[in-house]
């Protein structure tokens, strides 16, 4: 496909709705983040950060009101209805769309953002590599169960990925990369790609732009009307959509006015870009997203709410637009009040997620918090996802450039998945573990003779881990350790 085509139609599918904007703000680092909150504060004059009086109240009447005080919230955050029906969603659609954002984030809906308080500020941190899309698809497949002959294939399908998110390999070509492999059968390969094709970010390892568009409409699984359509818009007239051909599409597929504006409805409801810009800046000082502390034994989740930044509707414009909401100045701020409360809405779900996924986290590596990396437990996306009833997609946005602060020191949240090696037990040690092991093997070794990768595996296996020396030398070079020979000669 020509890329001004591709352009054209980044162009021309604009109309997303409000939960990809939602999804969006989940996947922001908080940088990206604030930046973008400052923005959409500077454009619309409805949103306001959370009135001081409010704070000043609450620190000097701890014991007051707590009624009175959620009333003067009510007052200046959203959830009146009575504004002109041209500036407000039916009653019938809101439902729909509470729906479909509890189904994506496994939290209830809410209007305004007031996340509980924590402590933290900037934390010195060692700077961090810039994450490629490849890195980020490795790290998802790393963190799903796979058998080592599928890990294999969807590493082959993931290497085969342009920086556009295309798959540029036929299945025989990816055959081709897995030799080592016996009687590879092509649906195997068909299988790693759909795999893959269910990562972060969505439409990824597509062959194609009309294939990204096929799977990013079949996605949207709670739309119904025009959908079929705009399947067969996207496979059958692509050309036609780029060059706004409208009328050979109606009369190619033979649809009424009305149903071709249904479907494209539903293709304005997927964008077929790629934005990867996930670890796209040097970190060199980071600011927890989430803080944890110890207190009196127990474990504790909180927000930082030095930076977890509180927005609410201007209660004067509101009364304004409702008012004068026939006036074109009423309509006008109406169409800023929706979208002050979808963006209130969206930066509550991405606290309340983030929230809900640290604790998990907590929970599960208690021991790592006690113990350091000998104590990380294995963990993968789906552990969080099917425990929060979330897709492990948004496990994956809500962890990836998201930090904890913790006592042991700042971690990203990714970080504390891991992959499993199985222990002579039988019972799952934390890939961490292993390399923990592996390095201090390395720092006890001898200078005169370093110990080589596959000492290092015998050494393991005594211990009761089932490690293969190529599993050493790849984790080993993970941690940016040279092998032994190469240690060796640095002592030469």
């Amino acid at each position: 496909m020509k890329q001004s085509l591709e352009a054209r139609l980044g162009q021309s599918l604009k109309m997303t709705p409000q939960l990809q904007q939602s999804i969006r703000l989940l996947q922001l680092s908080l940088p990206e983040l604030l930046l973008e909150i400052q923005e959409v504060m500077d454009e619309n004059p409805l949103l306001e950060d959370a009135p001081e009086y409010v704070e000043a109240d609450q620190k000097d009447d701890p014991d007051g009101d707590e009624e009175t005080r959620q009333e003067d919230l009510a007052d200046s955050s959203a959830g009146s209805a009575e504004l002109d029906l041209d500036t407000m969603r039916t009653e019938s659609e809101q439902p729909n769309e509470d729906r479909d954002w509890e189904e994506a984030f496994g939290t209830p809906v809410s209007t305004s953002s007031a996340p509980s308080d924590g402590s933290g500020m900037y934390f010195d941190s060692r700077s961090s590599t810039p994450e490629s899309l490849t890195d980020h698809l490795q790290w998802q497949a790393r963190m799903t169960r796979l058998s080592e002959r599928d890990s294999l294939i969807i590493e082959a399908v993931i290497q085969s990925i342009d920086d556009a998110g295309y798959l540029r390999a036929s299945r025989s070509e990816i055959a081709a990369m897995l030799p080592e492999l016996d009687e590879l059968e092509l649906d195997e390969i068909e299988f790693a790609i759909n795999m893959v094709q269910s990562f972060d970010p969505p439409g990824v390892a597509a062959r194609g732009l009309g294939d990204r568009l096929r799977i990013l409409i079949e996605s949207l699984v709670e739309v119904k009307n025009g959908r079929d359509h705009a399947l067969s818009i996207v496979t059958e007239y692509l050309e036609e959509v780029g060059s706004r051909d409208f009328t050979t599409i109606k009369r190619g597929l033979g649809l009424s006015q009305a149903e071709l504006d249904e479907a494209l409805t539903v293709l304005g409801q997927v964008d077929p870009r790629i934005d990867y810009s996930m670890g796209s800046y040097d970190v060199r000082y980071v600011s927890p997203d989430v803080v944890v502390k110890k207190i009196q034994g127990v474990w504790r989740v909180e927000l930082n709410s030095t930076v977890s930044r509180k927005l609410y509707v201007n209660s004067d414009y509101e009364r304004l637009s409702k008012k004068s909401a026939s006036t074109d100045e009423g309509k006008y701020l109406g169409e800023k009040l929706q979208s002050a409360r979808w963006f209130i809405k969206g930066l509550q779900g991405r606290y309340d997620t983030l929230l809900k996924v640290a604790r998990s986290i907590v929970v599960r590596q208690q021991e790592f918090l006690e113990r350091g990396e000998i104590g990380m437990k294995p963990m993968v996306l789906n552990d969080v996802a099917e425990e929060l009833g979330m897709h492990e997609s948004t496990i994956s946005r809500a962890t990836s450039n998201k930090y904890m602060l913790t006592p042991a020191g700042v971690f990203e949240l990714k970080s504390f998945f891991t992959s499993s090696i199985s222990g002579s037990d039988g019972d799952a040690v934390s890939s961490t573990v292993i390399r923990s092991l592996i390095k201090k093997l390395i720092e006890a070794e001898p200078d005169s003779k370093p110990i080589s990768d596959n000492n290092i595996a015998k050494e393991l296996s005594d211990k009761g881990f089932n490690v293969a020396r190529r599993t050493v030398a790849k984790y080993r070079d993970s941690m940016n350790i040279p092998s032994s020979s190469k240690r060796k000669s640095l002592l030469i």
